[in-house]
């Protein structure tokens, strides 16, 4: 109860010190008032080298006393005594990243698309206080009993009744929120931070806390841009300019962001992801954008595979990592899972009408499942060989070169062809592949015949990202 007493108290002591230190006089009235200092009065008025040393061990004894109580008050989950404590100190230390509360004006820049001032104005929906609550370690997953496994089981079928596969409710999941205890912002007055960004057009997007997911973080909070810079520009060359607006399929959705991107683009979306906490994010993006009731994005947490199961799904360090294989990341990272529903992409498709309904174009549909996609696609060959998709950008990060031959084969037969290689980020890269890559697709005659092919063999030893176009001859 003490403390919110305590703080100014360190404050005061410490400024006054300073300020007896530095000037040896005080006026009062029209009366300068002589103070002593120590036990010689002439240390404080001639010389100023024998206080040096004193401000400065008062100084620092007074900031690791404010920062030790201010992290035990942090530690401890108050938001009030975390405030009061670190306020002065995150202005002067975090002053250069625009960490404020929404104004009035800024506000109205801000949700305002067509001003001049909104690619380049950053808000920020808490204030220090949020900042710090940020900085809390996210609570444990619940951990499976179950080790991972290398495909879907058939047992446990959520989703073999179609009527069981339906999008999340946004309403519902916001308006519960706080109850939800794998959320890194359960503890949160609202989301840690709305940002708009500075991609063409620009987007407002909601992230995780800057603890629990560093990597985005860094990137959206700091650039207002994507990691993935290179698939970002290729969701534009292929939405931007459409001649109507269309469906976009994002399998592995992670935040949003491309989701919500495609959305600016106006274009409808239905996204994926198995992680309950990702949907969360979403939903809060929507929302500040205003397209929360408009059902133009619809997300599924669902996993996609083969077949239905249910199957644990390792959540890791990195959330943007999170996969159905636990031995792609270290051990001690493995702890965390989930036990998450798997549904086949094609009988969302059928209930969706997607493969009968021509009148909507798809025009891209992106697949990222941290080396699950050969299971997605063995659950989506209706999709895929009904020619409605016209971009598919797949991250390539298996290791099997059966799967890679067997994906890549089916993915040509069903009338694609490579358009472009990109690294992790979606950077071009060996460029000069292309053309040969598709000489040996089309001139393979099974999946067998590639196993052998340098040019294959290479996908299992690099990490990449492949854009397939629909061939003209099959449009």
């Amino acid at each position: 109860p003490t403390f919110p007493y305590l703080v100014p108290t360190i404050y005061w002591y410490q400024v006054s010190t300073v300020n007896i230190m530095d000037k040896p006089t005080r006026r009062r009235g029209s009366r300068s008032v002589k103070l002593r200092i120590g036990r010689r009065k002439r240390k404080a008025e001639n010389s100023t080298s024998g206080c040096v040393g004193s401000r400065a061990i008062v100084i620092a004894c007074c900031n690791v006393m404010l920062w030790g109580v201010a992290l035990w008050a942090t530690s401890s989950g108050s938001d009030s005594y975390g405030q009061v404590a670190l306020d002065s100190v995150l202005k002067s230390e975090l002053g250069t990243r625009n960490l404020r509360s929404e104004s009035p004006v800024t506000t109205a820049v801000a949700s305002n698309p067509s001003s001049p001032s909104h690619h380049q104005t950053t808000i920020a929906s808490t204030a220090a206080s949020s900042v710090i609550q940020q900085q809390q370690e996210p609570k444990e997953q619940p951990q499976a009993s179950e080790p991972a496994v290398t495909e879907p089981t058939k047992a446990n079928k959520p989703g073999s009744q179609l009527e069981d596969i339906s999008p999340i409710s946004c309403t519902q999941r916001l308006a519960n929120r706080k109850m939800d205890s794998t959320d890194p912002n359960q503890q949160l007055e609202q989301s840690a931070f709305k940002h708009i960004t500075v991609t063409d057009p620009s987007m407002y997007i909601s992230l995780h806390t800057a603890r629990f997911d560093e990597m985005r973080w860094a990137y959206i909070y700091n650039k207002g841009n994507y990691y993935e810079t290179g698939i970002t520009e290729q969701f534009h060359s292929i939405l931007r300019n459409t001649p109507q607006p269309g469906l976009v399929i994002d399998v592995g959705m992670n935040i949003g962001w491309f989701a919500i991107y495609s959305r600016a683009m106006g274009h409808k979306v239905v996204g994926f992801d198995p992680n309950p906490i990702m949907h969360t994010r979403l939903c809060e993006s929507l929302a500040l954008n205003g397209w929360l009731e408009d059902n133009t994005v619809k997300s599924f947490a669902y996993g996609l595979g083969a077949e239905p199961a249910v199957l644990p799904f390792t959540t890791g360090k990195n959330p943007g990592k999170a996969s159905f294989f636990e031995d792609r990341m270290a051990k001690k990272y493995r702890k965390n899972k989930l036990e998450v529903p798997v549904v086949r992409l094609d009988d969302v498709a059928d209930q969706q009408g997607w493969i009968t309904d021509t009148s909507t174009p798809i025009y891209l549909w992106k697949l990222d499942v941290e080396g699950y996609e050969y299971y997605v696609l063995e659950g989506s060959q209706k999709l895929l060989q009904s020619r409605r998709v016209q971009n598919i950008i797949l991250e390539n990060s298996n290791t099997d070169i059966q799967q890679v031959a067997k994906m890549y084969n089916a993915i040509y037969r069903a009338g694609y062809e490579i358009k472009m290689l990109s690294n992790w980020v979606g950077v071009t890269f060996r460029s000069e592949m292309v053309a040969p890559l598709n000489k040996i697709l089309a001139q393979a005659a099974s999946a067998e015949s590639l196993l052998d092919k340098p040019e294959i063999v290479m996908f299992t030893e690099i990490g990449c990202n492949i854009w397939w176009v629909l061939r003209e001859d099959q449009k």
